[in-house]
């Protein structure tokens, strides 16, 4: 069995834009314009800082994809005075236990075998049960008897649910499914930066998270990707003003090109053993110099 990476799609920058061109929502109507060599210099010297600030990866884990930065090759004019968006995120794996996860799935799977055959002649009994009552149901009904039709979908009612509590006794079931979720559980994290995010807020159940030194908040959660539960933390660095939805746009630096970062955003996404020494592993000084 291969592990396949699974990117939690839960962003909570709810307009993001992707790395081939900066945009404002929906349509561009002064249409779009090539960003300048000198433009894509400065937002990927941004990009590298905030690389070079995250932390490589774990004993036992391999960082995902070629990690390399990529930044806009176009904007809409409509947008072009305000800080431009654009990101880089680092998708971890681990990879030492796999033997392990892989064992322990297959263990599950033989449990779930070896019960479903000891079940077997139970279930085939009462399936031949249900198909002999259930070839009395047409002739009756042609009959008119819908008295006699009424009593066989009773008693196929009840067959069927006796099948369905066969199935679901022992506990066979609970224990494939927590070992198929701890087969799942801290085998990947992922670290989101975003450069002049357009809105941000955390989770609706977020709590206060320790601060970072150089950052301006930070909120912590708990989603779930699949059956596994995972950690949020969410940091935010440099000036914010409130909008009407209760989002936060950033603040233009005075004097910094609309390519330079002016604010930034930072999602940590991992188990929830691990969140705290993968947040206090990036370097928030680095990723606060981008903004002075």
């Amino acid at each position: 069995m291969s592990f396949r990476r699974v990117i939690n799609t839960v962003w909570i920058l709810a307009a993001a834009v992707g790395a081939g061109s900066v945009r404002a929502d929906g349509e561009c109507f002064a249409g779009y314009r090539d960003t300048t060599p000198s433009e894509r210099t400065t937002m990927t010297a941004v990009l590298e800082t905030a690389k070079a600030a995250l932390p490589a990866a774990p004993t036992g884990w391999v960082i995902l994809g070629d990690d390399a930065v990529s930044v806009p090759r176009s904007l809409c004019r409509d947008v072009e005075q305000r800080p431009w968006q654009y990101t880089f995120t680092r998708y971890y794996q681990r990879v030492d236990d796999q033997d392990a996860r892989q064992a322990a799935i297959a263990t599950a799977a033989n449990a779930m075998a070896a019960d479903l055959a000891r079940k077997q002649p139970q279930l085939d009994a009462l399936m031949a049960k249900m198909s002999a009552l259930s070839a009395q149901v047409g002739p009756a009904a042609q009959a008119g008897d819908f008295a006699k039709v009424d009593a066989l979908n009773h008693e196929i009612d009840a067959i069927t649910k006796q099948y369905q509590a066969l199935l679901d006794s022992g506990d066979a079931a609970a224990r494939n499914d927590a070992l198929a979720k701890a087969a799942s559980a801290d085998l990947e994290m992922s670290i989101f930066v975003s450069v002049n995010p357009t809105f941000t807020t955390p989770g609706s159940d977020a709590a206060a998270f320790p601060v970072p030194a150089g950052a301006q908040s930070a909120h912590r959660w708990t989603t779930t990707r699949g059956d596994v539960g995972e950690d949020n933390v969410f940091v935010l660095l440099g000036r914010w003003g409130p909008q009407s939805d209760g989002g936060a746009p950033p603040l233009p630096r005075p004097g910094a090109t609309p390519a330079a970062a002016h604010a930034l955003s930072v999602r940590v996404v991992a188990d929830a053993s691990r969140i705290v020494a993968t947040t206090d592993a990036i370097r928030f000084d680095s990723l606060a110099s981008l903004l002075k």
